[in-house]
């Protein structure tokens, strides 16, 4: 696996996603006293599915749609796809998204939160 993505919050690196493009699977990992919420999971996405394409996305939506299942809005993350939250009935959400998800084999973007938009960076800041 490499990795793929950082997030970067209050001076530190506080979570990364991990691809293994071969195999068709990436793994997000988050700090938990920089999770949404803490322990309660409500709102939080705990994992995401991949979906190819936004068609596959629209499959999706309209089995939710079929099923009564409510499901919020699709968002475009610029680069990153597009993804769509689906609260599970305690209120945990799954994440659907489509698109590139973390740039191809080998390539790197970590994301810096601060006060106002998120800022971008290209080499790691997490050290193994």
């Amino acid at each position: 696996m490499e990795l793929a993505n950082e997030f970067f919050e209050n001076s530190a690196v506080r979570g990364v996603v991990l691809a293994d493009h071969d195999a068709g699977f990436v793994i997000g990992l988050r700090e938990r006293a920089y999770c949404a919420s803490s322990p309660v999971l409500d709102g939080f996405d705990v994992c995401a599915f991949m979906v190819e394409t936004a068609e596959q996305m629209s499959t999706v939506i309209a089995r939710c749609d079929e099923l009564g299942i409510a499901h919020g809005d699709v968002h475009d993350r610029g680069e990153f796809g597009i993804a769509m939250d689906v609260a599970d009935p305690d209120g945990t959400v799954l994440r659907f998204v489509a698109g590139p998800h973390t740039g191809p084999p080998g390539s790197f973007a970590g994301v810096e939160f601060g006060s106002g938009p998120p800022g971008f960076y290209d080499q790691p800041r997490l050290s193994f």
